[in-house]
């Protein structure tokens, strides 16, 4: 009798990537892999076995997801499209299958989890600056639509005077916020 095991390596900054990412998330492994595999990662990533569901369909990986919407879901494989496809980002690591990559929101470029520190970051970067310039824009608004209505400035003048709050929002938009993360 042959038996041959086929096994993924962990890559060694796992454990402290996907411990940067518990301080900010409910991190779970959602695997179709048998449960002493799944195991053997939950272990090897620093992660109590209750934070992995092993040998499950895409079926059941889509029911996780769609409890624990919104969510961001990470997967490579076709068995991870539908919960790649139902977060509310899904992100596809690199060397994914093409089913993977067709329904995920974002395609990691790079091997391993190390993309996702940037990812997360640029996405709170992105939140940032939205609310910015919805503040920018709804304060113009006020301020010379308020002027406007009470007979202060000339309706004329408020409406020149517009295109700054577009043109604030575009200058607010291309600068990056010095905030710290």
């Amino acid at each position: 009798v042959l038996t041959v095991s086929i096994r993924d390596k962990i890559r060694p900054e796992s454990r402290n990537i996907v411990g940067r990412l518990k301080t900010r998330f409910a991190v779970k492994i959602l695997s179709g892999d048998r449960n002493c595999a799944v195991k053997e990662v939950t272990q090897t990533v620093g992660l109590p076995p209750e934070s992995a569901l092993a040998e499950l369909t895409p079926e059941q990986k889509l029911e996780q997801v769609e409890q624990k919407n919104p969510c961001i879901m990470v997967g490579d494989g076709a068995n991870d499209a539908l919960a790649l496809k139902r977060a509310a980002v899904g992100v596809a690591v690199y060397g994914s299958i093409e089913t993977g990559l067709r329904s995920a929101d974002v395609v990691l470029m790079t091997p391993g989890l190390a993309p996702l520190l940037p990812l997360l970051e640029l996405g709170k970067e992105t939140k940032r600056v939205i609310r910015r310039n919805f503040t920018i824009s709804l304060t113009y608004n006020l301020i010379f639509g308020t002027l406007a209505l009470t007979g202060i400035m000339s309706p004329v003048l408020a409406a020149v005077l517009m295109p700054l709050s577009s043109i604030s929002v575009i200058a607010s938009a291309l600068t990056r916020s010095n905030r710290p993360s």
